[in-house]
């Protein structure tokens, strides 16, 4: 990748952020790139002038197809700030010769530390304690919830067991959870290594009271759970 002609920097795109702006990015890329916010996850306000002007071009939400990749004169790069790519017509990039990066490792410990807080929360009722606690005019012990289980012995269920689904099942094992995992694509032996009990998809949505979706691509409505992790109710 050269620095466009009569300059010595580049232009980076950034199609939209989650948090604001590219502040960060624009401080790391300015001793050789300028940056160019789209601020849009529309595609079609990408504008053709834009996308034809960029050297390279990040991407947060927003999808990028071969229509936007036509226009793409430039760019010898994407990247995708996240995990997923579903939205990212990699093949179109790959016939336009223009290299492709995701970040793998993006999240994997916040993600995973939200969800088994959010597992116990729930078995444990802590909402429903803080909600009622504000109220209370005698101690909490003398309005101690029912039914209210224990850890230990319990049954989690983990669909994917990727770098995320891997990082639940290692945060529960302390607490005593029994966790079954759902994962076509790791080799038998993987539970072994890991510490947990692989078992079908039917059977972790059957006998479990708490889920949590760490992404798989062969998952029955990975559309919702590819790349999210969050316990969906309590037992």
């Amino acid at each position: 990748m050269s620095a466009r002609s009569g300059s010595d920097r580049f232009l980076v795109g950034t199609t939209d952020h989650m948090m604001g702006g590219p502040t960060i990015e624009a401080e790391v890329l300015a001793p050789i790139a300028d940056v160019a916010f789209f601020d849009t996850r529309d595609e079609a306000a990408f504008g053709l002038e834009r996308l034809a002007g960029v050297d390279a071009l990040m991407v947060w939400g927003a999808p990028l197809g071969q229509r936007s990749i036509a226009q793409l004169a430039r760019c010898r790069a994407v990247v995708r700030y996240g995990v997923g790519y579903e939205k990212i017509d990699v093949a179109a990039l790959a016939e336009a010769g223009i290299s492709f990066a995701n970040n793998p490792d993006y999240g994997t410990e916040e993600v995973a530390d939200h969800a088994v807080a959010m597992i116990l929360s729930l078995q444990r009722r802590l909402w429903e304690h803080d909600h009622r606690a504000r109220g209370y005019s005698r101690s909490w012990q003398a309005n101690t919830l029912s039914p209210l289980y224990r850890f230990r012995g319990a049954t989690v269920g983990v669909v994917g067991a990727g770098r995320i689904g891997t990082a639940v099942v290692n945060r529960l094992k302390p607490f005593g959870y029994r966790t079954l995992v759902f994962d076509p694509y790791q080799p038998p032996g993987h539970e072994k290594a890991i510490g947990y009990w692989s078992a079908p998809w039917k059977v972790v949505l059957a006998d479990v009271g708490l889920r949590a979706f760490g992404g798989c691509r062969e998952c029955p409505g990975r559309s919702r759970a590819r790349r999210r992790s969050s316990p969906s109710c309590g037992r």
